[in-house]
This record gives structure tokens, C-alpha cells and sequence, in this order.
């Protein structure tokens, strides 16, 4: 199963059980920025140590900024295990695949656009793809995964923005 822990930046806690510690710098610079949530996953089996970093928020706020912020950190905050790598994604289009269902997702005009389920299943494709072929690889190597949107993304585009009984 999934350890699951959402923490908005502007309470400025990011200690969750899960074992990360960001510095003050870090963890002021994340908070910098409000209108983006840090999402810490980790799958709880032993094999599977990595940690999964979700950096979420609207488009333009920043994510990218802040993930390449935690990507420079993160190898010298001495959380990471000393053969550990941190890998960086996205969704949609983390993947070979997925970046073609990027490309349709993103070339959508009125004429050509998809019905909300459709979009819906169109993400999830996306994201089976990439669990399998990124996150859950990467995660059982040992590795920390920062990911640029995940499932958040989708309840509130899909869910609450297409109104999908997600």
C-alpha cells in the first residue's frame, strides 16, 4: 500500500514520517511559493526504499523552478543513500509514450477536443505507463523520483475542473 502525506508549503511543515528533512533554505524557497503542495509518497514494501517527490501546482507557479531547486539539494542534504540517484519526470509524458499522449493532450483545439472521459482515460494511460516504466524501477533501485504533477493534478483537472466523479 501507499503512505500517502500532502503538505501545503504555506504551513511551512515538511518533516513527514517518511524521513525527509528539508533544510531551512530549501524549505524557505518551497515556501516562497504557496500555491504549490509537496506530495511525499513511498511505497511501503522493503525492497523499495526510494522516496517519491510530487511537486504540484497550477500552471506558470513555479514547479519547475522548485524541482530543479530539490534536484541540485537533495544528493548533498546526506538524505539520500550514499549509491542513491534523483531522478526527474513529469505527467503527462514522463515516458516514450506518455510523450505522445502529451502531444495529443496539448494539440487540442474546439474542433478536435476530446470528451472528459476520454482526457480522463487518456491521463490514466499516462500514468499506468510511467509507474511502470519510471517510478516504480527507479524507486526499487533506491532512487528518489521528483515528479513534475501526479495524481493531485488529476483530481483537480479531471475531478473538480471536469466535474468527473473521479
Amino acid at each position: 500500500g501507499y503512505n500517502l502525506l500532502a503538505i501545503p508549503l504555506a504551513a511551512g511543515v515538511l518533516y513527514p514520517k517518511f524521513g525527509i528533512l528539508l533544510s531551512p533554505s530549501i524549505a524557505a524557497l518551497l515556501m516562497a511559493l504557496s500555491s504549490i503542495t509537496v506530495v511525499l509518497n513511498a511505497l511501503s514494501l522493503d525492497w523499495m526504499k526510494g522516496k517519491f517527490i510530487v511537486i504540484e501546482g497550477i500552471d506558470g507557479c513555479g514547479k519547475t523552478t522548485q524541482i530543479e531547486a530539490i534536484y541540485k539539494w537533495l544528493p548533498s542534504s546526506e538524505l539520500m543513500e550514499k549509491n542513491s540517484q534523483v531522478i526527474k519526470t513529469r505527467e503527462p509524458g514522463g515516458t516514450k509514450f506518455g510523450k505522445r499522449i502529451r502531444e495529443i493532450l496539448l494539440a487540442n483545439d474546439q474542433k478536435n477536443e476530446p470528451s472528459d472521459l476520454t482526457e480522463l482515460l487518456l491521463y490514466a494511460a499516462d500514468r499506468a505507463e510511467h509507474v511502470s516504466k519510471i517510478i516504480s524501477p527507479e524507486l526499487h533501485k533506491n532512487n528518489w523520483v521528483i515528479s513534475d504533477r501526479f495524481a493531485d493534478s488529476t483530481l483537480a483537472y479531471q475531478g473538480y475542473g471536469r466535474d468527473l466523479d473521479i
